[in-house]
Formats: structure tokens, C-alpha cells, sequence
């Protein structure tokens, strides 16, 4: 009776994270926050963890994504898996070993893949339907403000980076929009799959390069970075760490604040300088092993529970969510101006979990605003 309980919320689980990535990847549109969704993941992590269990369909095992039927499906010469995930500097030290690492920022965007041959743009690729279809679009790529169209290499690579838009930018813009967008990511997201160029030309897009998916003979991923430099493209902020350990980690990480970069970011990545090292790894489905990502850390609000909303999704689960006396979002601070003001709700999942919190109308309840969770 147990395991089909647990096999049950599974279930829920997938549900809520499909329908979160149909939103997110194919909509534009996210219905819960990064935060939100990692907790949904780190759940049924979890319980794949205790039950032994792991469904075909699930998420843990394969990288989101979907496409529009407008846009020309294409096929990924490399699986464009994400990064595993942690929210401790400590798990830094521990997967640098010892060994030279690069630390920079981890782009809050569009994810693209540039393909070039004789020196000149041939296409460009989002992430797509798990990592492995993406769409092309290259006719709005094309109208990015610093996408280089012609390259001094003339032998055929591609390039992966973020499509994005600054936070000046973003302002600018959402002033003149009559739907303002409630983050850069979704307003990169939506401009980059526009079928009109000229449209996509107006939102000021930039593309920021942080790997390149090509095996050229580079042994270390700085000169990866150099290469891509040196052909015209801006290289995302990196810092390499020849003896990474605890102090120079935690000292690294610690002067990488959010609120002075010029562009939206949702953590840090850490990856091996030695590119041979790094690919002996292996990968999962769902990510590479020779990079690990650092997520921000929650803040805790406390405020009012006030009751539940009940909605019935798509796939006929019963979702519910938690209503509270709002409280300030001091995360979405960002650049001189705030993204979204107050938080006044959050998504509890499905029965199970909002009966585990016992919630009643008047209790004091913890708020972790970016994630949007709750806890007494």
C-alpha cells in the first residue's frame, strides 16, 4: 500500500513537471518559478531514491523541452544536456577535488546552439524537445545586437550559449509592451521563437557564449573560451581556479553578486579546466558530469496562511494551491528596480503533501519567496 502511494505521488510529480515544461519551453509562458520546479524535481528525486522506482516519463532522466510546430525541427549533432544541481558551496570543493576548475555565471535565458562553416552563421538551434530536437532560428538569431555573422575560423563548429537580455534593456522594453513580461527570461525566451524577425529585432537580444561543442584540439576549456574569443564572440564572465580549495571556492563564489551584473543569472557553474578529464565523466540523461551548477540559496518570510485555490489541470490531477498575506520578494531586486513585487500564493501539489503540512486558516507559515514554498 505504501510503495503504490509513493508510486502515486510520483506520478502527481511528473504530471506537475510536464506541465510546468510544456509552459516554460513551448509556451513561454512558466507557471511557477525556478525554485518551485528544482523542489518538484528534488522531490521525486527523492522518492526514486527510497522506493527504488523510476518511471520511463520521468523527468530526472531526460533534459525538458518542447517546440513550436511553426518552427523547423532539427537535430542536435550533441544532446544538449543540463548541469546537476546543488545549493552548498561545500559540494563545490568536493567536486573540484583539487583539480583546476572554471567558475562563472550560470545565464538566465534562452539556451542556443550556433552552427558556423567557412567563416559564416549557418544556423541556430534552441535546446528543444529534450535536448535532442530543437527549432531552428536562425532568422531571428541573425538579428541579435552581437551574434557574429562571419568568423576568422573557416573549419566548421558550433557554439552553445544564451540568448538574452539585459536588465536596461528589459525595462526599456517592458515599458512600451502593453502585457509587460515579469522576467528577461521569458521575454528573451518569447522574442528568440517569434516568427517575424523584425519583431524579435525590437526586443534588443544579446548571445552569450559559454561552451563549444565542438571537439577542436583545445585540452583546456580557458582555450575553448580563447578560441571563441577570438572569433568574435563574448564569452560569458569566467574565473579559473588553479588551487580551488575551501577559502578560494567560498571567496570565488562570494564576489559573484547578482545585483551588479548587467544580466539576469539563477546561479553559478563550475567546470573542469581539463577538457579530456571532464569528458572521461560520462554524462547521465539528464546531465554532464564535468559541470555542476550552484543554485541561490532560499530566503524565509513569515506570514499568514489564509486557505487553498483548487484547479483542475489538464491531465485531470487536482492541483492545489496555498494562499498567505503577501510578503515582499527582496530576490527579484534587481538592477535598481523590482521584478515582482510580493508573493501571495504558492503550488502545495497535490493532497499528500498539503495534508503533511496541516495547514490551517491563521497559522504562521514560512515563506521561501523565489521558490514560492511553504513550511509552518
Amino acid at each position: 500500500m505504501i510503495a503504490e502511494e509513493k508510486a502515486s505521488q510520483m506520478k502527481d510529480l511528473i504530471a506537475a513537471i510536464k506541465q510546468a515544461d510544456t509552459a516554460y519551453y513551448r509556451d513561454d509562458a512558466p507557471i511557477m518559478t525556478d525554485r518551485e520546479y528544482d523542489k518538484l524535481v528534488d522531490e521525486l528525486r527523492e522518492l526514486e531514491a527510497e522506493t527504488g522506482l523510476v518511471l520511463s516519463n520521468s523527468p530526472t532522466q531526460t533534459v525538458p523541452g518542447d517546440i513550436l510546430a511553426e518552427l523547423t525541427p532539427v537535430r542536435h549533432t550533441r544532446p544538449m544536456l543540463s548541469a546537476d544541481k546543488t545549493k552548498s558551496v561545500d559540494d563545490l570543493v568536493r567536486f573540484a577535488g583539487g583539480r583546476e576548475v572554471l567558475l562563472s555565471w550560470k545565464m538566465d535565458g534562452l539556451t542556443l546552439v550556433l552552427r558556423y562553416d567557412g567563416g559564416e552563421l549557418q544556423q541556430a538551434i534552441t535546446r528543444g524537445r529534450e535536448g535532442i530536437i530543437g527549432e531552428d532560428v536562425t532568422h531571428t538569431v541573425r538579428t541579435f545586437l552581437n551574434v557574429p555573422l562571419t568568423v576568422p575560423a573557416t573549419e566548421p563548429f558550433e557554439v552553445r550559449g544564451e540568448g538574452v537580455i539585459s536588465w536596461d534593456n528589459f525595462k526599456r522594453i517592458n515599458a512600451n509592451l502593453e502585457e509587460p513580461y515579469t522576467h528577461p527570461r521569458n521575454l528573451a525566451a518569447g522574442s528568440v521563437r517569434k516568427l517575424d524577425p523584425a519583431e524579435s529585432k525590437k526586443r534588443m537580444l544579446m548571445f552569450i557564449a559559454f561552451d563549444l561543442v565542438t571537439e577542436l584540439p583545445f585540452p583546456t576549456k580557458m582555450e575553448q573560451l580563447d578560441f571563441l574569443t577570438n572569433n568574435g564572440f563574448e564569452v560569458v564572465p569566467h574565473t579559473l581556479l588553479t588551487t580551488p580549495d575551501s577559502r578560494t571556492i567560498n571567496a570565488a563564489t562570494g564576489n559573484n553578486d547578482p545585483a551588479n551584473f548587467p544580466f539576469p543569472v539563477d546561479g553559478l557553474i563550475m567546470e573542469y579546466n581539463d577538457v579530456a578529464y571532464g569528458k572521461s565523466l560520462g554524462a547521465t540523461g539528464h546531465h554532464e558530469n564535468r559541470l555542476i551548477a550552484l543554485k541561490w540559496k532560499d530566503e524565509l518570510f513569515e506570514t499568514k496562511f489564509l486557505g487553498v485555490e483548487l484547479a483542475t489541470t489538464r491531465t485531470g490531477m487536482v492541483s492545489i494551491t496555498g494562499l498567505f498575506e503577501p510578503v515582499e520578494d527582496g530576490q527579484t531586486l534587481k538592477q535598481g528596480f523590482n521584478v515582482s513585487a510580493t508573493v501571495s500564493r504558492a503550488y502545495l501539489h497535490n493532497l499528500d503533501i498539503f495534508d503533511s503540512f496541516q495547514f490551517g486558516v491563521g497559522d504562521t507559515i514560512q515563506v521561501c519567496t523565489g521558490i514560492n514554498s511553504l513550511s509552518m
